[in-house]
């Protein structure tokens, strides 16, 4: 059985990624905010009504769930690739 360490590094790095991006979620979210509010002025506020900090932890646990079941598949079912 034929590990294939690409994926299994790959659904890592999404994982801790996912991780890192609920843990920073607050400052994340008003960097972005920020940034909008200067390209687009006051549109950019509009827009980002609609994004909260909740949002950043849902993609947070989004990466980690890809990250764990790509890890998983690599180790278990290389086949599958």
């Amino acid at each position: 059985m034929d590990i294939l360490w690409p994926v299994v590094l790959a659904g890592t790095v999404a994982a801790i990624f996912g991780v890192a991006v609920i843990r920073y979620r607050r400052p994340l979210a008003s960097a972005i905010a920020q940034a909008q509010k200067e390209i687009l002025g006051e549109r950019g506020r509009l827009i980002w009504q609609g994004a909260t900090p909740l949002t950043f932890a849902l993609v947070g646990v989004w990466f980690i769930l890809i990250g764990m079941i790509s890890a998983a598949v690599a180790i278990l079912a290389p086949e599958a690739f």
